[in-house]
């Protein structure tokens, strides 16, 4: 069912693109990285930095642990925050907007 999902998210997306450059005036040339506005580099929250920090020194010293163990251990570390943060947004219906950090491993 999810492969199936995925490939019509695929199909529609080229298809919307395939859309786009029709419409597309000539001559207009393709967006281009050295043309952007730079990049101001975003502030990390200090009790993330902690975590962070804490997550690596996990993965690097719980040597007692497997790596699949330091990884998982390092995974929970901010559990609690993540459920709190999980529940507020279900308590809003879903009308929140929801974020999704990387996978552990």
């Amino acid at each position: 069912m999810a492969a199936s999902h995925n490939r019509v998210d695929c199909e529609n997306t080229e298809g919307l693109r395939n859309w786009l450059l029709e419409l597309r005036p000539g001559g207009i040339e393709w967006w281009s990285r050295r043309d952007a506005a730079p990049v101001a580099p975003v502030e990390q929250d200090p009790a993330e930095l902690r975590r962070e920090r804490l997550r690596r020194l996990v993965r690097e010293q719980a040597t007692g642990l497997s790596e699949r163990g330091r990884e998982l251990l390092a995974h929970v570390i901010d559990f609690h925050r993540r459920a709190k943060k999980r529940a507020a947004q279900s308590s809003l219906g879903g009308r929140s907007t929801r974020t999704f950090s990387k996978a552990p491993f």
